[in-house]
């Protein structure tokens, strides 16, 4: 099995969520959804995946339980054959739940809010929903890409000859997160005046850009994203409340902490 037959420590911590029917939406019309709820929900993630970063936070929020499965890039667990059954792509996130296997975050995201839909994370009606959503969109649109392209160039040591070009970017992200920030000057959360799965979507990403821009690299050619918090009190604002959620230590990288 991928990363080991052992649940991580993460597991241990959110298995004091654990109820025999969970409260937060397993109850429909009276009936308990025992067949959903009692398989064990398994999420094989990855430390600094932004991506995997939103489902763990999800389940934190949701207070459901999980058994953990830390996915080791380094020593290829995502590559191998037993991983590749549940995601041909060999990306993180992933969740096995019984039977069924669904990778994507979004996806992840949208499976467990129907198993669980308190507190929602999707919205309670059209508007709402749409709105999350939109905000989700731009995020994975237009923001997540170019994290995508630091990542690439600053984490392997790729930035000889694109100085401009990696300028350029840093330029788009201080603007997409300028218009964050904006938003978050006329409400407390994203998309609606409470935490929702766009918050989830827009906070890991705005965390590994930051960490792209204390590596030695960015600071030298001056991409100024080291402070991207610091510069948007709005943002700022907004991520200590994400920070401030119960069970967000355990939700946090672990390999960030050395």
């Amino acid at each position: 099995m991928v990363a080991g037959s052992a649940v991580h420590a993460v597991a241990s911590r959110h298995r004091r969520f654990s109820r025999c029917c969970w409260r937060s939406g397993a109850v429909a019309a009276g009936v308990c959804h025992s067949y959903e709820t009692a398989m064990a929900y398994e999420v094989y993630w990855g430390s600094g995946s932004p991506y995997s970063w939103r489902v763990l936070l999800a389940f934190t929020v949701k207070q459901v339980p999980f058994d953990s499965k830390l996915v080791q890039f380094s020593r290829g667990d995502h590559k191998t054959s037993e991983f590749l059954k549940m995601n041909p792509r060999g990306r993180v996130p992933v969740l096995k739940h019984g039977d069924h296997v669904v990778y994507e975050s979004n996806a992840i995201l949208s499976y467990i809010e129907k198993l669980h839909p308190t507190p929602s994370l999707f919205g309670d009606d059209a508007v709402e929903t749409a709105a999350i959503w939109q905000t989700i969109s731009e995020v994975d649109s237009y923001l997540c890409p170019l994290q995508e392209q630091l990542v690439a160039a600053v984490f392997q040591d790729d930035t000889q000859g694109r100085e401009d070009e990696l300028r350029g970017v840093a330029e788009q992200v201080r603007a997409e997160i300028a218009l964050h920030d904006a938003r978050l000057a006329e409400s407390r959360y994203l998309a609606l005046a409470r935490l929702t799965a766009a918050d989830l979507a827009l906070y890991p990403t705005l965390m590994l850009i930051g960490r792209i821009g204390t590596r030695a690299s960015s600071r030298q050619l001056g991409l100024g994203l080291e402070n991207l918090r610091a510069s948007h009190p709005n943002v700022e604002r907004w991520a200590r409340m994400i920070e401030s959620l119960p069970g967000y230590e355990d939700t946090y990288p672990p390999h960030w902490r050395r």
